[in-house]
């Protein structure tokens, strides 16, 4: 139902009055806001029709939006939607309902307001299960009232602290819309090259890339305007050309070479009638029912990977490979942790060699903004000057980088409602690998981050491994590392030179920080983990410092979203060398691997010197192709029994049920010498006895490896391993000679198998294992105890019951723990290891999932002092005055959680932040999460004297 402008005016101004009592102002408050109408939306995402446009078709609208934040009005700052011309839905409790969850779901708002006939609901806490507000008086004072009743719920402070302190509540729903939004322009951009082709007028690749620039300055527009920036609009433009113009003019020409260049261009290279219609196919995917009211500056690199980063032809999408948009909050975090105080302002120059769509240079903007001080001697007069001269992207792709360039300009038009002074930085177009010290002057870059390509270069290394050994090459000494890697980068033995860049970045740099994440934490469709490194460039041979680890494993969802927005990871620890080793560095390690674990404390316990790989030979099993290779459904002479699925593998012992139907009984018995790959140099190990090994490890399970002995000579595919005892022993160890030679060789394949089965074997793979790697080299350095028979003989008692019995659980639980007992190990450890491997699939094991937000307590900064760092004990010794002073010493504390890296040595100060009510010793002891927002002393790099001039400190003259 419609009603009349005037009426609906006067409704808005009730509503916004009453807001006024609940610390809103006018600037918070947007009349008749647009959002998307998803529901029309996703009639036309699978559209594949060119000719068929979702034109006149509009956008949904509130009549009251309410933000927290004055200047930015999108999806992370809403706090109320109210729709005030809802007869239908008053009064109907369940109708209400089920509309306030579908209005959070588009628009992410906590409280949303619908009205009708006099009457108003008010429905709250709507990212969880609504609670109403039933039957409110539509007047003043009552709206007022009720607001001021409900003002826990509805107060702006409130919701701005929840909406900031617990994003990951309202994450995942504007997520879900920022991708329709994002698929819904891939499609009218498919469209457009579809046109292209329909008419037989296909874009080269220059045409391809100018459309792409076209269109993502068109969604840059169109933000602009459905924001407000250009005033007050009943109607979306519709006129692509018009609307760049307007951009143009608003924007002082940031947007010339659009028109000017690509349109030109392509006008001139398929006629501008032509280009009109492409350009409209992607206008009816900018309007209609799309509005881009809700979206940040910075979800345009995500809006740009997802819809405009393909390659297309009618029918099909293929996805382009090696580059990810990496999330803004990440890149904030990664900057966050770099101490930027602690370098003159004259060498605080951030470069991103690869820096696609710009996150990692808005984040490094926004950090040197932090840290100016135009007091500083050698600061510039200004932030702007300041952050223009010292921040600098490259990359080859010209469409991110315009992509980059209309991300700071929106961010700085949404801040300050002008495009004046836009802090650009330098953007250059170099091939990254050709990048020289020298091309920096004087600029050389102290602050390098970046998220390189993962693909492989020519050569087969690993990209990301040459752009790290580049950064590396450029930093300047003293100079801060801050890159996103391949998560394989720590662990991976070899390949794709690897190990020379970790060598390398061992050799140069002081390791401040690794965060392990799980897939999904960077990139929308990156199919593989990663990790980041921060570091520091050495100036000296100085000594060692200890590396902060978080470490996240699980895929779940919340912990993804809790990794990529606020660095909350199951694990923190602390780390100096290899695990088990503290005092070994990983630099001393053969591979150079950066290995570390939260359960050090049980590796050290663990004798590290008779790996398994001193007794048993091992080999892949047979590669076998189902066509080529000769296959029976019976006993036949020359063939063997196959074992094609990892997952058919069960501890102790490979039964008859395991490679039987495997994956049907046309395979169940093999020819090895018709397989491509029949292994008859190890062939002997496949005819065994022997032990069949998984070898592919996946983090997100707490089942690492698997191993069962086998002695009736079944052959495994090449995913699984076959391991076997050496038969001649006359060139091994001594203690491996006499083992070998005086045990049974059953028995000490059974005494393998429940090693290999135990939860510490199951641990040591999925702390050395590489992302979705082969286990191999990692479970034949598996070290070993002492031989113990009684575990050969409890194995082979789990042969007589069913695997699926409690007796089978029974057993393998004493096995479980006479292994570990053999290994020293007590019960405490034994929990620890467990607690270890639960977190591989849940993230919350070590405290509770909202443990890192901060608390409804009132925080005051505070200064303080590191006095001593104990990686062993993994704590801290702080002096705290405010209350070491009271405790008459410093105080010893579990390592602080939100501590960063850079605070891990002795001596430095720092400021962080605590609860102002908190004035026992206790409860930080017993809270590692209380102190938070830890940050470097301001102008950390001026000595005394430096300080004092800065501050215009002037001595006392004595008294005479």
């Amino acid at each position: 139902m419609s009603m009349g402008y005037d009426v609906a005016g006067q409704r808005s101004r009730l509503v916004a009055d009453a807001l006024l009592h609940v610390g809103y102002r006018a600037e918070h408050i947007k009349h008749s806001w647009k959002y998307s109408n998803f529901e029309e939306m996703r009639k036309w995402i699978d559209d594949d029709d060119p000719d068929n446009l979702p034109e006149h078709k509009a956008p949904s609208i509130l009549d009251i939006a309410a933000f927290y934040d004055e200047r930015e009005h999108d999806w992370n700052t809403i706090s109320l939607a109210a729709q005030l011309n809802r007869i239908e839905l008053v009064h109907n409790k369940d109708l209400g309902h089920q509309e306030a969850r579908k209005i959070f779901a588009d628009t992410a708002s906590p409280c949303v307001l619908f009205a009708g006939n006099g009457t108003a609901d008010l429905w709250l806490r709507c990212w969880e299960e609504p609670v109403p507000v039933m039957d409110i008086t539509f007047e003043a004072q009552q709206l007022r009232k009720a607001f001021e009743h409900n003002r826990r719920e509805m107060e702006r402070d409130a919701l701005a602290a929840l909406r900031g302190g617990q994003r990951y509540l309202f994450d995942g729903w504007h997520t879900a819309r920022r991708e329709e939004l994002a698929t819904f322009l891939n499609r009218g951009i498919t469209k457009a090259t579809w046109f292209s082709q329909k008419i037989k007028k296909p874009l080269d690749a220059d045409s391809g890339r100018a459309l792409s620039r076209i269109a993502i300055g068109l969604l840059a527009a169109r933000i602009l305007e459905d924001k407000g920036i250009f005033g007050s609009r009943d109607q979306q433009s519709t006129d692509a050309r018009k609307l760049l113009q307007e951009a143009n003019d608003l924007a002082d020409g940031f947007f010339g070479h659009l028109i000017t260049g690509d349109l030109e261009k392509l006008d001139n290279t398929i006629s501008s009638g032509i280009v009109d219609e492409m350009l409209r196919r992607i206008m009816a995917h900018l309007t209609g029912p799309a509005s881009f009211s809700m979206v940040t500056a910075e979800m345009l690199g995500h809006l740009y990977e997802n819809a405009l980063r393909a390659q297309r032809r009618q029918g099909k999408d293929l996805e382009l490979n090696g580059v990810y948009y990496t999330p803004l909050s990440l890149t904030r975090n990664v900057l966050a942790r770099i101490p930027v105080e602690e370098l003159p302002p004259r060498r605080r120059h951030a470069l991103d060699m690869a820096c696609g769509s710009g996150t990692f240079l808005l984040a490094a903007s926004e950090r040197l903004r932090s840290a100016f001080d135009a007091n500083e001697s050698e600061s510039e007069r200004s932030v702007i000057e300041h952050l223009r001269r010292h921040v600098v992207g490259n990359d080859v792709d010209s469409v991110a980088l315009h992509v980059a360039g209309l991300t700071y300009l929106l961010e700085h038009v949404i801040q300050t409602g002008s495009a004046d002074d836009v802090p650009s930085p330098a953007l250059w177009t170099k091939d990254a690998l050709d990048l020289q010290v020298e091309n920096f002057g004087v600029s050389r870059p102290s602050i390098v981050v970046g998220n390189p390509p993962f693909g492989r270069a020519k050569n087969g290394d690993q990209l990301a491994n040459q752009f790290l050994s580049k950064a590396l090459e450029i930093l300047a000494p003293g100079g801060f590392l801050g890159m996103v890697m391949p998560g394989a980068f720590l662990k991976m033995m070899q390949r794709g030179g690897v190990i020379a860049s970790r060598r390398e970045l061992l050799d140069t740099c002081n390791i401040m920080e690794v965060w392990e994440m799980p897939l999904g934490v960077v990139g929308l469709s990156a199919q593989q983990e990663t990790c980041v490194i921060i570091a520091r460039k050495k100036e000296n041979r100085s000594g060692l410092t200890p590396t902060l680890f978080n470490v996240t494993y699980s895929r779940k969802q919340e912990a993804i979203r809790a990794q990529r927005e606020h660095l909350r990871s199951t694990w923190t620890f602390m780390a100096t060398g290899v695990a088990g080793r503290p005092s070994e560095h990983w630099s001393q390690d053969t591979t150079g691997r950066i290995i570390a674990s939260p359960i050090d404390h049980v590796w050290q316990k663990i004798e590290p010197l008779r790996p398994i790989s001193a007794i048993c030979d091992h080999t892949v099993g047979i590669y076998s192709h189902l066509e080529k290779t000769r296959f029976s459904r019976t006993p036949t002479k020359g063939y063997y029994p196959y074992l094609r699925s990892q997952g058919r593998v069960s501890p102790y012992f490979v039964d008859e049920a395991d490679w039987k139907q495997d994956p049907d009984h046309d395979h169940d018995y093999v020819d090895p010498d018709t397989s491509e790959r029949p292994r008859h140099d190890k062939r002997y190990l496949i005819l065994g006895p022997k032990l069949i090994v998984t070898s592919n490890t996946n983090r997100n399970t707490r089942i690492q490896v698997k191993a069962a002995f086998d002695d009736s000579q079944v052959f495994p595919e090449h995913n699984l391993y076959c391991l076997g005892l050496f038969t001649d022993s006359s060139s091994l160890q001594p203690w491996a000679r006499e083992l070998i030679s005086k045990t049974d060789r059953r028995n000490l394949l059974l005494w393998l198998a429940s090693i290999l089965n135990s939860p510490l074997a199951r641990a040591w793979v999925a702390m050395n294992s590489s992302p979705r790697s082969s286990a191999l080299e990692v479970f034949m350095q598996l070290p070993l105890p002492r031989y113990d028979e009684s575990l050969a003989k409890l194995v082979e008692r789990t042969a007589s019951y069913s695997r699926f019995s409690d007796d089978f659980n029974e057993i393998s639980t004493r096995i479980n723990q006479e292994v570990l007992r053999t290994y020293g190990l007590s019960s405490a450890d034994e929990a620890d290891l467990n607690l270890f491997l639960e977190s591989l699939t849940e993230p919350w094991v070590e405290s509770p999932k909202d443990a890192h937000l901060p608390q409804h307590r009132l925080y005051r900064r505070i200064s303080g002092t590191v006095v001593a760092v104990d990686v062993l004990r993994q704590s801290v010794t702080l002096d705290l005055p405010r209350f070491s002073r009271k405790h008459r010493a410093p105080i010893v504390l579990a390592l602080p959680r939100l501590l960063p890296g850079w605070a891990l040595r002795e001596g430095i100060e720092f400021t962080c932040a605590v609860p102002a009510d908190c004035v026992e010793v206790g409860e930080l002891l017993s809270d590692p999460w209380i102190l938070r927002d830890f940050r470097p002393l301001p102008y950390s790099y001026l000595d005394e004297e430096e300080l004092e001039e800065l501050v215009n400190f002037e001595h006392p003259v004595p008294a005479h």
